[in-house]
């Protein structure tokens, strides 16, 4: 007789993510940036748990189909932390999104004599009353599109 092993669906996920791991990098985990492997390792666990909660919901034999779906749409799905929906201006070096400079992306976002005081990108300052100082966040989709129509631009320009 062979006993039953049940595990708890916490270990259940883990072995699952750690089993998906190699689905998102071709390299040892260790050998990758600290902030790579958080990446990583959030998609493999996403992408663990999508599964336990197709196994929950009756889906008793899972198909490759179903697993190269579920590994895709962890990798894309998992955007929020590649890609947050805003940004703040970088204060050394340059955006990891665009490799734009803090003075360039603050000229893009804010209203000034360079941009005809209507900014192209969207951007809030959140700035506490009474204070002198405040975090301008720049929403990074409008900073892509901009990005993307002036490249469009310059590509139709004979």
């Amino acid at each position: 007789m062979n006993p039953t092993i049940h595990l708890s669906p916490r270990i259940a996920m883990f072995n699952g993510a750690v089993a998906l791991l190699p689905q998102f990098t071709s390299r040892p985990l260790g050998e990758l940036p600290k902030d790579e492997q958080s990446n990583v390792l959030n998609q493999a666990v996403s992408a663990a748990r999508h599964l336990m909660k197709l196994c929950d919901y009756g889906e008793s034999a899972l198909t490759i189909a179903d697993l190269k779906a579920t590994i895709a749409a962890a990798t894309d799905v998992q955007s929020p932390i590649s890609k947050p929906e805003w940004i703040r201006l970088p204060n050394k070096g340059r955006c990891p999104y665009t490799g734009l400079g803090r003075s360039t992306l603050y000229t893009l976002a804010t209203p000034c004599e360079t941009n005809g005081h209507k900014p192209p990108v969207r951007s809030v300052s959140l700035r506490r009353r009474g204070t002198a100082r405040g975090v301008r966040l720049i929403d990074l989709q409008s900073l892509l599109d901009y990005l993307e129509s002036q490249a469009n631009e310059t590509n139709q320009r004979p």
